[in-house]
């Protein structure tokens, strides 16, 4: 199995080409189905590692699809990412409830999009190995206890600025905008602005020392953490 193999259910066939070239010009294999049932079908013969789920579909509800692949043991781990057309609050609590790791409306902004299938892809990596402790040079992060050290001290980092340095260690060598940010780590709260991103990075840098200098300023558009 491609290890950025894609599964992807759209009924729509222009937003489905669409995807398809966004998703394999950032290095996806992307198989493409066009109902919920020809997709168990696929299933008997390759297994994804993210199935991205474009609503409405036909013949089936998509919590539907999320309840069978979370009572499969085989396919109960899958990252599965809902895109909505309706995308109504309530729709993405049931999403939520069924089993979907994120739910994003339609029209899905693609840097967005790439950016939380990295995040996925990051955490299943790293889910698979027999410890918690990312390693980035002097830096380890435990992304399930929240905990960061640098030079084997413990930097206490509140869970604001442990997801910002979770999104600069993704996406290293990457530009973040602001706007990317404030939806990937604050869910696109309507009441935080781009001032807080700049404070809350500024925290995040004194707080790592030497390491916090390598999150670059790219003036008026954004952030990146310089590789060592």
């Amino acid at each position: 199995m491609s290890p950025r193999a894609l599964a992807l259910i759209e009924a729509d066939e222009r937003a489905a080409k669409n995807l398809e070239r966004v998703l394999a010009g950032r290095g996806y294999e992307v198989w493409r189905y066009e109902t919920p049932g020809r997709f168990f079908d696929g299933l008997l013969k390759r297994v994804p590692q993210i199935v991205l789920l474009g609503l409405p579909l036909p013949g089936m509800e998509g919590t539907d699809v999320l309840r069978v692949l979370r009572g499969n043991p085989e396919t109960k781990r899958l990252c599965v990412v809902v895109l909505d057309g309706q995308g109504r609050p309530a729709r993405a609590v049931d999403g939520f409830d069924a089993g979907a790791d994120e739910y994003l409306p339609k029209p899905v902004d693609s840097d967005l999009l790439v950016a939380r299938l990295t995040s996925l892809l990051f955490r299943v990596a790293h889910e698979a190995q027999p410890t918690q402790w990312a390693r980035f040079g002097e830096l380890a992060i435990d992304l399930e206890g929240h905990a960061c050290r640098l030079k084997d001290k413990e930097v206490k980092l509140t869970p604001i600025e442990f997801e910002l340095l979770r999104q600069f260690l993704q996406l290293e060598n990457r530009v973040l905008t602001r706007g990317s940010l404030l939806q990937s780590v604050w869910r696109g709260d309507p009441s935080v602005g781009p001032r807080i991103v700049d404070k809350h990075v500024e925290t995040l840098r004194k707080k790592l020392g030497a390491f916090g200098k390598r999150v670059e300023t790219v003036f008026g558009v954004g952030y990146r953490l310089r590789s060592a």
